[in-house]
């Protein structure tokens, strides 16, 4: 079964910590997700131009989510101070997150 999500790693960012995920998904629902997943421990803000409505998941001084960022495409950025493991393990949450979404889907 493939994957209901992609990712690469974001080339435009110098110290390659922000890594793109592109895959179909209510922003909100997904960010209630992450904040779920996070035990509400996040900081969460709202950002909205135009038409285009981003939600921001912050784990402090660990992760920035963003999710909605463009259409189908949400983004995750380590924070510096973050250790590896730290880092490995915010992926596995959204990732966790974006197949739970999948799971839960109506089928076509």
């Amino acid at each position: 079964m493939s994957e209901p999500f992609e990712m690469e790693r974001d080339l435009r960012c110098q110290r390659g910590l922000r890594f793109i995920y592109r895959a179909e998904f209510d922003p909100v629902a997904l960010a209630d997700a992450l904040d779920a997943a996070y035990d509400g421990m996040v900081v969460r803000h709202v950002e909205t131009l135009g038409a285009v409505r981003t939600e921001r998941v912050i784990v402090q001084f660990q992760v920035e989510f963003r999710v909605g960022e463009r259409p189908g495409e949400d983004s995750l950025t380590h924070r510096v101070s973050a250790a590896p493991d730290t880092r490995a393990a915010s992926h596995r949450v959204l990732e966790h997150a974006l197949r739970h979404l999948a799971a839960d889907r109506p089928a076509a």
